[in-house]
C-alpha cells in the first residue's frame, strides 16, 4: 500500500506540474498577472487529478479495512490464547 501511495503521489506531482506549466505557457509574458494566470488555470483539464484523488481514496479505504480486519484477527487470536 505504501508503494501505491508513493506512485500515486509521484504521478500526482507530475500531473500538477503539467497543468501549471500549461497555464503559465498560455499566459503571454506581457499579461503575466495573477488574474490571467488563474483564468488559464481554471481552463485546464483536471480529469487526471480527479482520477488520482479517487485512487488515493480507494487505497485509503482498503488500508482502513485491512487495519480493521487485522485488529479483529489479533483480538480473536488473543482471546483464544487465554
Amino acid at each position: 500500500m505504501l508503494g501505491a501511495v508513493l506512485v500515486l503521489f509521484g504521478v500526482g506531482v507530475v500531473a500538477m506540474y503539467r497543468i501549471m506549466k500549461a497555464a503559465f505557457l498560455e499566459t503571454p509574458p506581457a499579461n503575466a498577472n495573477p488574474e490571467s494566470i488563474m483564468r488559464n488555470l481554471g481552463s485546464q483539464d483536471y480529469l487526471a487529478l480527479w482520477i488520482i484523488f479517487g485512487l488515493f481514496a480507494l487505497v485509503w479505504i482498503i488500508s482502513v479495512l485491512d487495519a480493521f480486519l487485522a485488529g479483529r484477527k489479533m483480538d480473536r487470536l488473543q482471546k483464544e490464547g487465554q
